[in-house]
């Protein structure tokens, strides 16, 4: 923590002064602590400061100061993507108020490039929607709202990998897929079980596109070996779902067909049989615009368009059925 009560000269040597100077409340301490990916900032006067005043004055600087505000985290492993603001009198227990500055949603520009597309308007997108996009930098804000809490920071790094080690289905091996690393860094050592696992599993809810996998690095600030090393497949799930198609598996190829027959109304069940496919198609049930029977020609040439693309191995033969029925047999 640093205590701040007078004014400063211009040019801050520390961020503390700098804030200082950008919220520029005489009365008012400032104590400030980075914790994760989050600057806590609290404010402490006789008369507590209100966030109508403090809120628009730093976000003024921070929209007209950035390089010089960025500059206190250029060495550091933790940048910052969320401020949250703490407003109280002296000797209270408690914040009067709390408010939260998200950097992203401030537009800020530098003198260097923004890593993000130009086009996207981070104030208007979450940033889990801007995460799906596969962006580095928003894939490790969407992470860190849910680590920050625990003084885990997060930093993520997208590598290229050779076309040698890309495993996926021969027409898309040419196209480049990527590996994301997950560096998570902190002043102790978090169970694994703890950060892990959820790190993991928001990863796959995102459904990155030409992503393989993904390596989470778990390390103690200032140690040179990672505690331990995690990683996970992120093969996109129509993908996935085509692969195991591919081989033959009953419930995906039924999935796959699904997706086709419901423009007509209909569904289908698969049951393998042997090298033999049972397709079994009937009206969708509870819709009304459903045919009686399912069209023998619409039905057929769906079906025999998907078998056709995905070649399911082992299988040699399918029989299909028609059925009036809404239930399966």
């Amino acid at each position: 923590m640093w205590d701040v009560q007078n004014p400063v000269k211009p040019n801050p040597p520390s961020l503390s002064q700098w804030l200082y100077q950008a919220i520029d409340i005489p009365g008012v301490r400032l104590r400030i602590r980075l914790r994760g990916n989050n600057l806590h900032i609290l404010l402490e006067g006789s008369l507590p400061p209100t966030p109508e005043t403090v809120r628009p004055r730093l976000e003024q600087a921070l929209q007209t100061q950035t390089d010089s505000f960025q500059v206190f985290f250029r060495n550091t492993e933790d940048p910052v993507y969320k401020i949250i603001l703490y407003g109280r009198r002296v000797g209270q227990q408690r914040p009067d108020w709390i408010e939260s500055v998200v950097l992203a949603d401030l537009n800020l520009t530098t003198t260097t490039p923004s890593p993000l597309p130009s086009s996207l308007s981070t104030a208007l997108l979450s940033n889990e929607h801007l995460a799906r996009t596969g962006s580095p930098e928003a894939i490790a804000r969407y992470l860190s709202e849910s680590l920050s809490h625990l003084g885990v920071s997060v930093k993520v790094l997208v590598q290229k990998l050779p076309e040698t080690e890309t495993n996926l289905r021969e027409e898309t091996a040419t196209s480049g897929l990527k590996r994301l690393w997950i560096i998570c860094s902190c002043h102790y050592s978090p169970d694994a079980s703890l950060i892990a696992e959820p790190i993991a599993q928001q990863l796959r809810d995102l459904e990155l596109k030409g992503f393989k996998e993904a390596i989470i690095r778990s390390q103690v600030q200032g140690e040179a070996n990672p505690d331990w090393i995690l990683q996970v497949d992120l093969t996109h799930p129509t993908e996935l779902l085509w692969e195991w198609a591919r081989w033959g598996d009953a419930a995906a190829i039924a999935r796959l067909l699904n997706q086709r027959l419901a423009a007509h109304y209909l569904d289908a069940r698969v049951i393998a049989d042997a090298q033999t496919l049972h397709i079994f198609c009937r009206p969708l049930p509870d819709q009304p615009t459903a045919p009686l029977i399912p069209p023998t020609q619409a039905t057929l040439q769906e079906v025999n368009q998907a078998l056709t693309e995905l070649q399911p191995q082992g299988m040699t033969a399918a029989a299909i059925y028609g059925l009036r029925e809404q239930a399966f047999p």
